[in-house]
């Protein structure tokens, strides 16, 4: 992806202490490469710094075949498009950090036999994908109906699942008598909108 502003910063945030230094920027070029030659402080390594990328411009110039940053519930521990590197000790090391923009299809996922048993009960299902830079925090949701999750509306209820090629990790929350029951299955898939729908007993 062409034009795409990538930044590069450092951060320290501790007890009366809340400080960033914006270390470098450069933009990649026709073929979404980019080179960014910047200067480290020594007191600064070893500590936190940031990558990150302009998620807009991405979302902007990526088609419907893939899962675009609108397409995700941003976590806790991190957001679409930032990365946070905590182990640049020496100047001499080298850091390789792919970023995924995998394509995208539907799941169809089956929620059988939903029969709360008290107030707040319920049954779902999400599904959670590797996107962005590589690392072990950048997984997301995929957004069904504006959240994570897809809810069992009826005895039986039946949902299309946002979901991509490859690898996808499909969470099953069961509530029953206010008891969190939270299972994870990986699928890989291999091909668009597949015929072999997911089942799941509440």
């Amino acid at each position: 992806m062409a034009h795409v502003d990538v930044l590069f910063y450092y951060t320290l945030n501790s007890i009366g202490i809340n400080y960033q230094r914006i270390i470098g920027r450069t933009t990649t070029d026709s073929n979404g490469n980019y080179r960014m030659e910047v200067f480290i402080k020594d007191a600064e390594l070893g500590g936190l710094f940031f990558i990150q990328t302009d998620t807009a411009k991405i979302e902007s110039l990526l088609s419907d075949a893939f899962v675009k940053p609108s397409d995700l519930v941003s976590s806790s521990f991190s957001s679409v498009g930032k990365c946070p590197i905590s182990n640049l000790y020496q100047r001499t090391q080298v850091i390789t950090m792919d970023f995924r923009v995998p394509f995208k299809t539907t799941q169809e996922v089956h929620l059988n036999n939903f029969a709360p048993q008290a107030t707040g009960d319920y049954f779902a299902v999400g599904s959670q994908i590797r996107y962005g830079f590589q690392t072990d925090f950048n997984q997301f949701l995929t957004k069904q109906s504006g959240n994570g999750y897809s809810y069992a509306e009826g005895l039986n209820t039946t949902v299309q699942m946002v979901s991509v090629f490859g690898d996808n990790t499909f969470t099953i929350l069961r509530i029953k008598n206010n008891v969190v029951e939270r299972t994870n299955e990986t699928v890989s898939i291999a091909t668009p909108n597949p015929n072999n729908a997911l089942n799941y007993e509440y």
